[in-house]
């Protein structure tokens, strides 16, 4: 993948770096790290599902960067704990430690451009339930950012936990176990969240090389199967709490979904049962609504990226 930065988060009892590996998406020559400012613009900061890498966002990020209204906007994307460049020596892979990590990168972010950002967060699957406990708890050092949050996308998101998790997540001990067939055991289910691996997306055969490639250094896969037994309680109980505490500045959520996402018994439903919670707590300053893309399973971002972007430029 591209070049990145590193987010520091500490170090393990064994002195093990922690960092969350991120980059900055349509870059141009003549951004500068330390004065990269987007005026009015809007800053992406997008995190992709559990088992997958950063450059899922490689169609929809440049689509989001395009001038709107006049003003560039400015787009991140960021490795998962455990996975891509990230470090894989977290003992934590709980959607809690996961909204820690995206309030650290948000922090990183205004200090490189040396001025408060205006953030929309972008998260798939598994990342939508780290946003809904960011947007939703009293976290630690939430405060600072309280009015820089003014939207949010969830892709077919991951936000609660379901019947079958009480006998899959073991399971995940067994399918998972061990790299020489665990591996394998995921890139299969993987390519089964596409809907024409053949077409869409043209690179997918160069994806699953990658994304096999990085699965398969230590850690990597571990870290996928904690992330799969984790629970979704605290980001479900939150859903109707939408709202940093004490900002003034309006909240806009977009629910993204494939209509064949194949994680979800009924995708539309689901939807509809995530964007009517958020509105539930009536808060005038949080507005929540959901874009259906038709013939897409569980990243419709890939497969239809122009539409996803053309939804969410039109909805922030």
């Amino acid at each position: 993948m591209a070049a990145f930065h590193k987010l520091p988060l500490g170090h393990t009892t064994k002195n093990q770096e922690l960092f969350l590996a991120y980059e900055q998406i349509n870059k141009t020559s003549t951004d500068n790290n330390n004065n990269n400012n987007n005026n009015n613009g809007l800053t992406y900061v997008c995190l992709p599902g559990l088992g997958d890498l950063r450059n899922q966002y490689r169609f929809l990020g440049p689509l989001l960067a395009k001038d709107q209204h006049g003003q560039p906007n400015i787009v991140y994307a960021a490795d998962l704990r455990g996975h891509g460049d990230s470090s894989p020596h977290f003992d934590d892979y709980s959607v809690n430690a996961g909204a820690q990590d995206i309030i650290a990168l948000l922090k990183k972010l205004n200090q490189e451009h040396g001025k408060q950002q205006r953030f929309v967060l972008v998260g798939n699957s598994f990342s939508a339930a780290t946003i809904s406990v960011v947007l939703g708890r009293e976290l630690p050092h939430l405060d600072d950012l309280k009015d820089q949050i003014v939207g949010a996308a969830l892709v077919g998101p991951f936000v609660k936990n379901y019947p079958a998790d009480k006998w899959f997540r073991p399971l995940t001990h067994v399918l998972f176990g061990a790299r020489w067939y665990g591996v394998a055991m995921w890139t299969m289910y993987w390519k089964t969240l596409f809907m024409d691996t053949e077409k869409n997306p043209a690179d997918f055969k160069d994806r699953v090389a990658q994304l096999d490639a990085k699965m398969r250094e230590p850690g990597r896969l571990q870290a996928t199967a904690r992330m799969m037994r984790a629970s979704k309680e605290d980001s479900e109980a939150v859903l109707t709490k939408f709202g940093v505490k004490g900002s003034a500045t309006p909240l806009k959520v977009l629910v993204v979904m494939g209509d064949q996402d194949p994680d979800f018994s009924d995708p539309v439903g689901e939807a509809k049962w995530i964007t009517d919670k958020i509105n539930e707590a009536g808060a005038a300053r949080v507005t929540c609504e959901s874009h259906i893309v038709a013939n897409s399973k569980h990243y419709p971002h890939v497969e239809y990226p122009e539409e996803v972007a053309s939804a969410m430029l039109r909805f922030f």
